[in-house]
């Protein structure tokens, strides 16, 4: 299934690191809807990939973009994990903060 969304990507070893983020992304949209689910809340719908993704349009972007995005993105998480473990209460979100 992760083929799928890489059939654009030419070099093997950029592939699996987006592999494996996609993977990582995966497995935090999990634990994600397990808090809300958990506390009772509507789990958002946020993004689809039935409505949003149409996987044969061109390509956008070289295979370097995708690593630079990765490791901006990274960053960014960093940032926003740091604020949000220092204001989180419990300590599930502090371990989900801390992973």
């Amino acid at each position: 299934m992760l083929g799928d969304y890489l059939s654009h990507v030419e070099d093997t070893e950029i592939r699996s690191v987006l592999e494996f983020a996609i993977q990582l992304s995966r497995a935090h949209v999990q634990k994600l809807k397990s808090f809300f689910i958990e506390e009772q809340y509507p789990v958002p719908d946020g993004f689809s990939e039935k409505l949003d993704v149409n996987k044969e349009t061109p390509r956008l972007f070289l295979d370097n973009f995708y690593l630079f995005y990765l490791q901006n993105i990274g960053k960014v998480g960093l940032e926003f994990y740091t604020m949000a473990l220092a204001n989180a209460a419990r300590l599930d979100l502090c371990e989900y903060f801390t992973e």
